[in-house]
Parts: C-alpha cells; structure tokens; sequence
C-alpha cells in the first residue's frame, strides 16, 4: 500500500525538553487513523509538523510523497491545520481573515475569493463576511477557523 503520511525518525526539541524522538509511523492512503494520547503528549505538535507550522529537528516528514520541509507549498495545499483556540485577526473581517489564507496557501486573489464565498455558504456564514471575528459568537468563530482550515 501506498502512504500518504510517513514520519521518519522525526525528533523535536523545545526549550532543552524531547518532545518527540525518533517518531516513525505511516498512513496508509485510503485509512483511517486516530492519534491518541494523554495531555502534553505530543499530539498537537505531530500536527503541527505535519502541516508545517513546526520544524522538525530531524528525521522526515512527508505527505503524498512530498517532505514537508522542501516542498511546504504543494503539501499545505493538502492538509489544514485548526488550532484549539481562537487565532483570527479582530481587525480583520471574517472575509480578510480567510482570503489572506487562503492567498498565504498558493491561490491569488480572484481564486482566494470564490474559495471564501463557498466554504462560506457551504457552513452558513455567508452574512458574517464583513463582521469581525470578535462580534461573533463562539460557535461562529469555530466555524470559521474550521472554512479556514479547509
């Protein structure tokens, strides 16, 4: 079978703490897998590596084929990372705050624009576009860093 997640031999370090030493697992592609463990464990930061936010201090990681590390642009295309807390710019409207990352994902403009408009009527938020996030409710905060992550 083919992977669509290999970690190899990955270790991370913060603040003189191992977090993570030499991690080695695969997805196949086409499972389904579930990442479980206590809290401080390293689950978020497996996450984090995965989609790049993170760098890894050694080993590799790779989604369908691509390392993370040389090739950050193609494999974000393909992952989407949400965070546990609220991290959306209140000084941007809810429109901004998707359009720029969408923009930061490889799509330019015109295309990071009918992205927005989509996920937004797909989740029902289209008339929350030009609120800003901190007039929102939190269940609506979460549905946008959610459009966001897709």
């Amino acid at each position: 079978m083919e992977a669509s997640i290999t970690f190899k031999g990955v270790g991370k370090t913060i603040s003189n703490e191992i977090l993570l030493a030499n991690l080695s697992f695969g997805v196949e592609k086409g499972s389904t897998f579930v990442l479980i463990g206590g809290n401080g464990s390293g689950k978020t930061l497996v996450l984090k590596l995965l989609v790049g936010l993170i760098e890894k201090d050694v080993g590799s990681v790779y989604v369908n084929g691509k390392d993370v590390s040389t090739r950050s642009i193609e494999t974000r295309t393909i992952c989407g990372y949400m965070p546990q807390i609220i991290n959306l710019d209140d000084q941007m409207t809810v429109f901004e705050n998707l359009s720029i990352y969408a923009q930061l994902y490889g799509l330019n403009s015109l295309k990071a624009k009918k992205v927005c408009i989509h996920w937004a009527e797909i989740l029902d938020f289209s008339n929350l576009l030009y609120t800003l996030p901190k007039n929102l409710s939190y269940g609506n905060q979460r549905k946008i860093l959610f459009a966001r992550s897709l």
